[in-house]
């Protein structure tokens, strides 16, 4: 299942993987709201390059590399000036984040290009975390928002913008722990409640905001290594545990088997568990419970229940049935099962039966 999990991926079905779709959106868009003759709905085709990015948080992705926009003669007659805004951008490294990087003059149009440095606020979904994917996005704003202006992604200049394509990224970016599925742009129809008080403000009912996203899917190889392996680990030490619990005097003899001794045991295997949790759930402070840290949940109960099954063997009183029976036999046969169906049920639960994820 996890592996299904992990490898199954389907392009998303809002790309903008040609003119053509690009040209039928904004026709519905301007036949739901249509432009007065005066203020037409003005085009600046974009693009994006993107040369690095990483995660400073859970929640802030630090960007960098360049923008540009033709300006055409409409552009121009409708004093349109060249420029751009990123509307999540929360600090910057030098100031104004951008700076003119070129300029050219061509027979239909002015290209003008940025580069760029933004530290990003987007929120993310850690819930199926390791198994999880992330969509990096850039959101951008024309210059003159206020305007009726609506960017549009700058196809040509890229070799191929087909689905599952990567385009629009440095070839020598470094992704730390993460493998790229894909790029492309898309569309949000964004209302806001607000004119910004400007009365020609045109933007306030399902106007397309532009993004160019990045698809990426996490590598599992230090998640197992550092968090599950542990994990693993601890459960093998406790089912071995489990099975020198005996009520025989020559059987706890021969393995030095005492109640203190079991409750020794599964109190430093708590510390154990509960440390690593601690360091996991430090980066993902106020998020929901996430995929994996039910492995440590079943951790938990499974200490507490072998702390309990070596009390209840070892007292005076003879112990109730399910322990008893063939000196302690079925908490031995069920212990991977149950763990195993656990997670089984776990795993259906948060991936296949939660529509959505």
């Amino acid at each position: 299942m996890l592996y299904a999990v992990h490898n199954k991926y389907s392009p998303h079905p809002e790309q903008l993987d040609s003119t053509k779709k690009i040209n039928q959106l904004l026709e519905d868009y301007e036949k739901k709201f249509p432009s007065p003759k005066e203020n037409p709905l003005i085009r600046i085709p974009t693009g994006s390059f993107i040369q690095s990015f990483e995660f400073l948080d859970p929640e802030t992705v630090r960007v960098t590399g360049y923008i540009w926009q033709k300006y055409d003669a409409v552009a121009k007659q409708h004093g349109i000036e060249p420029g751009f805004t990123l509307p999540q951008i929360i600090t910057t490294q030098r100031t104004g984040y951008k700076e003119k990087a070129y300029q050219f003059d061509y027979a239909d149009y002015t290209l003008y290009g940025w580069y760029f440095e933004a530290d990003l606020y987007q929120h993310f979904n850690y819930e199926t975390y390791p198994f999880d994917r992330k969509t990096i996005w850039l959101r951008m704003w024309p210059k003159h928002f206020y305007d009726n202006v609506v960017l549009t992604p700058d196809l040509e200049t890229y070799q191929s913008t087909r689905a599952e394509d990567t385009f629009g990224l440095d070839q020598e970016l470094v992704l730390k722990g993460f493998d790229l599925k894909e790029t492309y742009f898309s569309y949000k129809l964004t209302s806001y409640d607000t004119n910004f008080g400007i009365k020609q403000y045109v933007g306030t009912h399902d106007f397309p905001e532009m993004y160019f996203n990045v698809v990426i899917k996490r590598k599992l190889t230090n998640i197992l290594v550092i968090y599950l392996l542990p994990i693993f680990v601890v459960w093998c030490i406790l089912f071995a545990l489990l099975l020198i619990i005996t009520r025989d005097p020559t059987q706890a003899k021969r393995f030095s088997f005492s109640t203190a001794g079991i409750l020794a045991s599964s109190a430093a295997l708590f510390f154990t568990v509960i440390l690593s949790h601690v360091n996991l759930r430090a980066d993902f402070i106020g998020y929901p419970l996430m995929y994996i840290e039910f492995f440590y949940i079943i951790s938990y109960l499974i200490i507490i229940f072998l702390a309990m099954d070596g009390y209840l063997i070892c007292r005076k009183k003879a112990p109730p049935k399910l322990f008893a029976w063939r000196d302690n036999l079925l908490p031995r046969i069920l212990f991977w099962p149950v763990i195993l169906g656990t997670i089984d049920l776990v795993t259906l639960t948060r991936f296949f039966f939660n529509s959505g994820h």
